[in-house]
């Protein structure tokens, strides 16, 4: 079965705010699949810096995109499989419309790495995780523009520093939260090729051992000692739910890095269609 776990729609709605996105249509997904011999593609929105009026115009963006997605599905049930998208950072939001993501029968969500400069947090958001732990959903990870810089916008510095370090710096913060303990039931994709991540795999791999404590970060000596005694490798059992998704991931040392920390069958095609053609 070949995947294209990376492969984003552009619905309506988003073409109202962002006119200048490429144009997209149901039958060039189809095509690009027959060309490149894909059995699936899961579909999720781009990356979106709309700046909403109010929280309920961002609910109604997320309603009707989710609603488009949920109509291409079902009719063609054989190739498209989704990641819908929730009205961060408004919990009650995200909940109402998680459980009609739930209720379209959706494999996951795609969660931006922040929204506004706010990122997801297992903690602040706990209800959504206790739905997406008990569901067994997929989180799709995809990077976000930064907040700004001395409240300017450093394009140059944001798409070749910046952007990189999204993934791995919401990742960072749900290990801290020991959202992977908590919630080993969650599948995590970590797209563009995870970012950074890769090159700092065993730095961040030692934030299982730490804790936040009044802004702070410090030793879970408990922890620490617990899994000497017991020879528990605690990061690499939560990476046994991490998936790579390998666009953008071209260069050698890419390339070195991914092979020595992730199995082939955790490396997922994705094309970031139509954005890469």
């Amino acid at each position: 079965m070949k995947t294209d776990i990376h492969h984003h729609f552009i619905p309506n709605i988003m073409k109202r705010y962002r006119p200048e996105l490429p144009d997209w249509s149901v039958d060039d997904s189809l095509k690009f699949a027959r060309e490149n011999l894909l059995d699936n593609l899961f579909l999720s929105i781009p990356l979106y810096d709309i700046s909403f009026k109010d929280s309920a115009e961002r609910m109604d963006f997320c309603r009707e995109a989710n609603r488009e997605l949920n109509s291409i599905i079902k009719e063609y049930p054989e190739i498209f499989r989704g990641f819908g998208v929730l009205p961060f950072p408004d919990l009650d939001n995200c909940m109402a419309e998680l459980n009609r993501c739930i209720q379209y029968g959706f494999d996951g969500i795609i969660m931006f790495s922040n929204t506004g400069g706010i990122y997801p947090s297992s903690l602040d958001h706990k209800s959504l995780f206790e739905v997406f732990n008990d569901k067994q959903m997929r989180l799709f990870i995809h990077p976000a523009e930064p907040p700004l810089i001395n409240g300017k916008d450093y394009a140059g510095i944001n798409n070749t520093i910046e952007f990189p370090q999204e993934v791995p710096r919401l990742f960072s913060r749900l290990l801290i939260e020991d959202c992977f303990e908590k919630y080993h039931s969650i599948k995590f994709v970590l797209g563009h090729g995870g970012g950074l991540f890769p090159f700092q795999y065993s730095k961040i791999g030692k934030l299982v051992y730490m804790k936040e404590s009044d802004g702070l970060l410090k030793i879970r000596w408990d922890r620490v000692l617990g899994d000497m005694l017991t020879k528990r490798n605690r990061f690499v059992e939560y990476m046994k739910n991490v998936e790579i998704d390998l666009f953008e991931t071209t260069s050698a040392p890419q390339s070195a890095a991914l092979r020595e920390y992730f199995e082939p069958d955790k490396c997922l095609f994705g094309s970031n269609f139509p954005f890469s053609v």
